[in-house]
């Protein structure tokens, strides 16, 4: 898969996609001779703090909505005259 088509998935499957990189990536450290192998596990890290930071950023939003949906927002409820006659 292309570089491209990665950042067009949508952020959970983008997370999921790069846990499978970093999987791969220590995979091939098994395999691989110890410098080739360290290279491979920085490679792995560096996907996991991506998926990571996907992850959560999508937490975060979630609960900014959940928080939103939970509280009225100042002076909603009240129409635009009436916030006029209060200033």
């Amino acid at each position: 898969m292309a570089a491209t088509e990665y950042s067009e998935l949508p952020l959970p499957l983008r997370a999921k996609a790069y846990r499978n990189l970093a999987g791969e990536a220590r995979r091939e450290a098994e395999r691989s001779e110890a410098m080739a192998g360290q290279s491979y596990l920085v490679i792995a890290e560096q996907w996991d703090r991506l998926a990571a930071d996907i992850e959560r950023y999508l937490e975060s939003k979630e609960e900014t909505a959940a928080l939103l949906q939970s509280q009225p927002l100042p002076g909603s409820g009240t129409t635009l005259p009436d916030r006029a006659r209060d200033q």
